[in-house]
């Protein structure tokens, strides 16, 4: 299970984390990816359903896209993060919840790193569109 983790820390940029409870199953997949695209630029497309959310992280030089699909939020909350004003850059990451604490993802390149990539933009889209089917 996932969920949206927006948060201000104070002196840095605005975060977009995504929180897994418990174990991370696509966690090397993800290790792949950040290392794979580490220092490029990337952005972040969010589509927005009634009660989840999809986020498409894309690396804008490769145009490689990794995809988090049903990720529980809370509207007012993502709504409140999206009014900051003066940020022209935001960190996305992954982090896992481990005795209420989350805990970043790391990948070794060397040396461990936080698998922490930097954004350029974040596009939104409310999926109003969807009409739920007989199943």
């Amino acid at each position: 299970m996932m969920s949206i983790n927006p948060k201000l820390p104070s002196g840095k940029p605005p975060y977009l984390g995504i929180r897994y409870y418990g174990t991370c199953m696509d966690e090397r997949r993800h290790r792949e990816f950040f290392l794979e695209h580490y220092g490029k630029e990337h952005q972040i497309r969010i589509e927005i359903f009634r009660d989840h959310l999809h986020l498409h992280l894309i690396c804008t030089e490769t145009l490689k896209i990794q995809t988090f699909k049903d990720i529980r939020f809370k509207r007012e909350l993502l709504k409140n993060w999206f009014y900051v004003k003066g940020s022209r850059e935001f960190n996305f990451a992954l982090t896992i919840l481990v005795n209420d604490k989350d805990v970043l993802l790391q990948a070794w390149n060397g040396k461990q790193i936080n698998i922490v990539f930097k954004i350029k933009t974040i596009d939104i889209f409310e999926r109003t569109d969807i009409v739920p089917g007989p199943w």
